[in-house]
């Protein structure tokens, strides 16, 4: 029964320490594909020369060098150019509407914003918000994700800093 048990362990420590490997093995590739692979795989090499016979050193390098320019060229360009040229979406925009001192003069608007992405100027028209408020004059537009951003109130023009942008619309009563 102790054999059998022993034998147990045994192949569930190997199947473990196989599914580890293959995966530090995924890490590794996960790591090298982002970054230059023919980078990464010089330094290994190069440290992997010391520790191994010269021999057999020798001989995988030149194997290696041969299949890493072809695959390293396209991996490195194409992760690359998209990542800096995608522009970070939009999501909701929240406008309060303020008083002189910060008092409320009407209920915040909430409203989802799509097909808007950050730094994108949109127009307070465009998106259906009503700005006027009975009795008040908009004297001036803050916006709260970046407070040395003033807009004017002749336009309604503002750009997106944030994916939540948060507008303050002051006004002065008449």
């Amino acid at each position: 029964m102790m054999k059998h048990l022993k034998r147990f362990v045994a192949i569930t420590i190997s199947m473990v320490m196989a599914f580890q490997f293959c995966i530090n093995d995924f890490y590794l590739y996960a790591q090298t594909g982002t970054t230059d692979p023919g980078q990464t795989e010089v330094t290994s090499e190069s440290e992997s020369e010391p520790s191994d016979s010269t021999g057999e050193a020798a001989e995988e390098t030149p194997s290696s060098d041969t299949g890493t320019p072809e695959p390293s060229a396209p991996v490195e360009e194409q992760p690359a150019a998209p990542v800096e040229e995608q522009p970070e979406v939009a999501s909701t925009l929240k406008i309060e509407f303020v008083d002189v001192s910060n008092a409320s003069v009407k209920e915040t608007v909430e409203q989802a914003l799509t097909s808007k992405y950050v730094k994108d100027t949109i127009n307070l028209d465009e998106l259906g918000i009503d700005i006027n408020v009975e009795g008040y004059t908009l004297t001036e537009v803050k916006d709260k994700n970046d407070n040395t951003q003033v807009y004017t109130t002749e336009t309604k023009d503002f750009v997106l800093t944030g994916n939540v942008t948060k507008l303050q619309l002051i006004f002065h009563i008449f």
